[in-house]
Order: structure tokens, then C-alpha cells, then sequence
């Protein structure tokens, strides 16, 4: 193997610096194969360090190619590679394990610092409410101290006020008893006055309440016998218009029927004489290619029999249709069938021909 890289520097179709090694294919024209492998490094655990380039496989010479294919049967490539492999494998499961082991270290170490602040934490929320407690209970004693002087001085102040509270009520009865008496004087006067100026009221209100009442029966009894006369001038006009509609319905149902036998004798007409030239035009067509085969003088009878019994056909159903606006939309899809049929059997004609 050092042979053989050793003369391929020296011809220099290798580059490397400490240990080259080749790339052999089967083919030298591979080029392309060639340069996708260029640039593989590896690490062999310190010992040493590989590198594969890229090989200008145009200049080797084909008396090289044996020591390519003495290469290739010693399998030393394939060990190398192989080597490198299980190598690189390996020192990425040690990274991993090393990796796996400082994550757990490191997760311990948080979990260490987390339960000491936890720790730190109730230490001083455990200061913090002793001596919240000391505070409330020596703010407790003052207050209960403060409450003790003030209600003393609210029971000195509440003395005092109730004792003139009675002297003001007694002043006050006085001066209430007083101004009752006059109220009431003045109130039975005004009760007195109120009293008959309410009964002049009502009398004045009982009055025009007659007069209001007689009014409106006098309006509504007026009111009563114009609805009635309005009550038969309606019901006149609803005869007359009844009447009248009967005779525009008689009127529009006879011209409408005579519309229709009009209509019907014109279609029958029509029909009649569209079978006429149908069946000449078969016939011009029927002379016209008798030197035909009997194959083709079969169909245009069968034919003809067909267009005979649809137009029989169509007389039944136009006979039987009562209603107008059904009559119309039945005739005039028969009409389209017809109009078919007729194009259908001239195409076909045409196509015999």
C-alpha cells in the first residue's frame, strides 16, 4: 500500500500530507463518481489522519491500472473504511454517553439550587411572619388602649349632648304644640273651602257628562246606519261583480274553444299535408334508388311504416288533451318530435345515397 501511494505522489495524481490512500473504481472515465468523493476526513484515535482527494484519473496510465487492481484484490481500502467506521461509531456513542452524563449532572446540580432557594425562601417567609405577628400584636395593644380613652371621652360627650338634647326637645314640644294648633285652624278652613269647591265641581262635571253622553249616542247611532248603507252599497257592488265575472269567464272559455278547434283543424291540415310531401319526397326517393340493394329498399319502408305510426301518434294525444295551456305545451313538443323525425329520416336518406 506505501508502494503503491508513494508512486502515485510521485506522479502526482495523489495529494496528501501524512498517509494517502486512493479511491479505485472499475472504470477510469468515472469522473463525475470520482470528485463526489473528495474532501472524507477522519480521526483514528489519535494515531494518525486520512484524507481522500480527488484523483485526476486522466493522467494515470494504463500501466498503473495494475497496481489499482492489486489495490482492489488486497481489500486494504475496504479495511481502512471499514476501520474509520466502526471508529467514528464509537466516538459518537462516547460523545453521547459524555453528553447523556453532564445533562444529568447538570439537571441534579438545578435541582440542588432549587430546593437550597426553596429552603431560603420558607426560612425567611417563616422571619417575616414572626415578626409581622410581634407588629400586629403591639399595634393590637394600642388599639385597645386608644379604644379605651375614646370611648371614655364618647360616654363624657354623649352625657353631655343628651342633656342638651332634652333641653332642645322640651323647647321644641313647645313650639310644636303651638304651631299644631295653628296648622289644624288653618287646615279644618281650607277642608271647609276645598269641600265646596269640589261639590261646585262635580256638579259642573256631572253636567257636561250628559250633555257628552247624549252627543254621543246621537253620533254613533249616525254612524251605525251609515255602515248599514255602506253595508248594501257593498254588497250590490260584490253581485254585480260576481254577475260580470261570470260573463267574462263564459266569454273568454267559448273563444278560447273556438281558438282551439281553429287551431286544431289548421294543425290537422298541416299534419296532413306535411305527410303528403313526405311521403312523395320518399317515394322521388324510394325511384330514385331502386338500383339499390333490397337491404336499403327494406329499411325505407320500415321507415315509412315508422313515420305512419307516429303520426298516428300524435292524433290520439292531440285528440286527448282537454286544457289549453296543456294542449299547447303537448302539440308543441309533438311538433319538435316530428320536425326530428322528419330530419332524421331525410339524413339517413342522404346517407344511403
Amino acid at each position: 500500500m506505501e508502494q503503491v501511494n508513494a508512486s502515485l505522489i510521485a506522479r502526482g495524481l495523489v495529494h496528501g500530507d501524512r498517509m494517502p490512500l486512493i479511491t479505485m473504481f472499475s472504470d477510469c472515465e468515472e469522473l463525475d463518481d470520482v470528485r463526489s468523493t473528495s474532501c472524507m476526513q477522519a480521526k483514528l484515535r489519535g494515531f494518525y489522519s486520512f484524507q481522500l482527494c480527488d484523483v485526476d484519473m486522466k493522467a494515470v496510465a494504463p500501466a498503473d491500472r495494475l497496481l489499482r487492481d492489486a489495490v482492489l484484490e488486497s481489500g486494504e481500502l475496504e479495511k481502512h473504511v471499514q476501520r474509520v467506521k466502526e471508529l467514528e461509531l464509537r466516538e459518537k456513542k462516547a460523545d453521547a454517553e459524555r453528553e447523556r452524563k453532564k445533562e444529568a449532572n447538570a439537571k441534579s446540580q438545578r435541582e440542588r439550587e432549587r430546593k437550597n432557594a426553596k429552603a431560603k425562601r420558607e426560612s425567611e417567609e417563616r422571619k417575616r411572619d414572626t415578626e409581622a405577628k410581634v407588629r400586629r400584636e403591639e399595634l393590637e395593644e394600642k388599639k385597645i388602649e386608644e379604644e379605651a380613652r375614646a370611648k371614655h371621652e364618647l360616654e363624657e360627650a354623649e352625657r353631655e349632648r343628651k342633656e342638651k338634647r332634652r333641653e332642645e326637645k322640651a323647647r321644641a314640644k313647645r313650639g310644636l304644640e303651638e304651631a299644631e294648633r295653628e296648622r289644624k285652624e288653618k287646615r279644618r278652613e281650607e277642608k271647609a273651602r276645598a269641600k265646596r269647591e269640589l261639590e261646585k265641581a262635580e256638579r259642573e262635571r256631572k253636567e257636561k257628562r250628559r250633555e257628552e253622553k247624549a252627543k254621543a249616542k246621537l253620533e254613533f247611532e249616525k254612524k251605525i246606519a251609515e255602515e248599514a248603507r255602506a253595508k248594501r252599497e257593498l254588497e250590490e257592488a260584490e253581485r254585480e261583480r260576481k254577475e260580470k265575472r261570470r260573463e267574462e269567464k263564459a266569454r273568454a272559455k267559448h273563444e278560447l274553444e273556438e281558438a282551439e278547434r281553429e287551431r286544431k283543424e289548421k294543425r290537422r291540415e298541416e299534419k296532413a299535408k306535411a305527410k303528403l310531401e313526405l311521403e312523395k319526397k320518399i317515394e322521388e326517393e324510394v325511384r330514385a334508388t331502386q338500383s339499390q340493394n333490397s337491404v336499403i329498399r327494406i329499411g325505407l319502408r320500415r321507415m315509412r311504416d315508422h313515420l305512419a305510426a307516429m303520426h298516428l301518434t300524435m292524433e290520439i294525444l292531440l285528440v286527448s288533451l282537454d286544457d289549453g295551456v296543456v294542449q299547447a305545451e303537448a302539440s308543441a313538443s309533438a311538433e319538435v318530435e316530428a320536425h326530428s323525425g322528419t330530419e332524421g329520416v331525410a339524413a339517413c336518406a342522404g346517407s344511403n345515397e
